[in-house]
């Protein structure tokens, strides 16, 4: 739905969030799939 590739994008949140002693509300809404702060690589590439 977001042109993320689903298992990519579910380690970089896990990964991401894992380094985060503390999470707040900014960083849980940097790592929603709408952000647009995740990283291209997380995008499913078009043909």
């Amino acid at each position: 739905m977001n042109g993320l590739d689903i298992e990519a994008y579910l380690t970089y949140i896990f990964e991401t969030l894992k380094q985060i002693d503390h999470p707040t509300e900014a960083d849980y809404r940097k790592v929603l799939p709408y952000s647009q702060e995740l990283p291209e690589i997380l995008k499913v590439k078009s043909k």
